[in-house]
């Protein structure tokens, strides 16, 4: 009987052994597969995805979707209407502990309002996220840069091309570069910039929104043309308390003037470049 029992023992351990060997050869084909799915993933991408032309927009047209707020800029999911008073459809609302008086109803006849960039949304939302009296103009422009361009790309980029004034995307209030005025409205509300009665946080940020022209910022790209690259420059304190410049490394900018057609070639370089 133990001379059987060892018999049985030897058979089960060669069969454990043939076992753990297919078990090291699965693994070891396993990761040659996935070594070589992964160096030519790049490759089949990039030759899948097509060149982009895309020209951005001047006005919202129908890619700006006007919703009420809730008190963290959420949005409620009910659009806004003609004379509508709740948050987010007006910076003057009717809920006092979230807006100042008096009230003023929203001022589009619908909930897709069709409005400038520049002479409009940004100076809302710019206001909405800074103190344009007290930023000074360098910071103001990197802040309506950043406006414009995720303004821009979520519109390239989200689904059918719309965005509303929430959180979702940037929060933007209607009359909020007035809630900054002097007491009375711009002058010239078809051009609110070049009204002559603007307050002084109301003209930093307007000077600030001219000066950048149409200016946005986008991934360094191969083919764009009229383009100014601009290196970020980085400086930083050592522990001794000497600013030190970090340029070797830091990432770069591409700031481009519309109209622009970008020609984005994703075989030839959609990432950030270094510098």
């Amino acid at each position: 009987m133990a001379r059987l029992y060892y018999r049985c023992e030897g058979a089960t351990m060669k069969q454990f052994r043939l076992a753990l060997q297919i078990t090291l050869a699965s693994f070891i084909f396993l990761g040659i597969t996935l070594f070589f799915l992964w160096q030519s993933t790049p490759s089949l991408i990039e030759a899948a995805s097509p060149k982009q032309d895309w020209t951005p927009p001047n006005t919202t047209g129908a890619h700006l979707r006007m919703r009420r707020l809730g008190s963290n800029g959420e949005s409620l999911g009910t659009d806004c209407d003609v004379g509508d008073l709740n948050y987010g459809c007006t910076a003057f609302c009717s809920n006092p502990s979230l807006c100042p008086s008096p009230v003023r109803p929203y001022p589009y006849p619908s909930a897709w309002p069709d409005i400038s960039f520049n002479r409009d949304y940004l100076l809302d939302v710019v206001t909405q996220e800074t103190s344009p009296g007290v930023f000074d103009q360098t910071a103001l422009q990197a802040q309506v840069i950043a406006a414009r361009s995720y303004a821009w790309y979520q519109i390239n980029n989200w689904p059918g091309g719309v965005i509303n004034n929430s959180t979702g995307f940037q929060v933007f209030l209607p009359f909020k570069f007035e809630s900054f005025g002097n007491g009375a409205d711009p002058n010239n509300p078809a051009d609110p910039c070049h009204s002559t009665n603007l307050s002084a946080a109301q003209a930093n940020l307007c000077a600030t929104v001219l000066a950048t022209g149409n200016h946005y910022a986008a991934y360094s790209l191969n083919g764009i043309r009229n383009q100014t690259e601009i290196a970020l420059r980085v400086d930083v304190e050592d522990q001794a308390g000497n600013v030190q410049e970090a340029l070797g490394g830091t990432r770069t900018i591409v700031i481009h003037d519309d109209p622009l057609t970008i020609s984005l070639d994703t075989a030839n370089g959609n990432a950030w470049n270094r510098r």
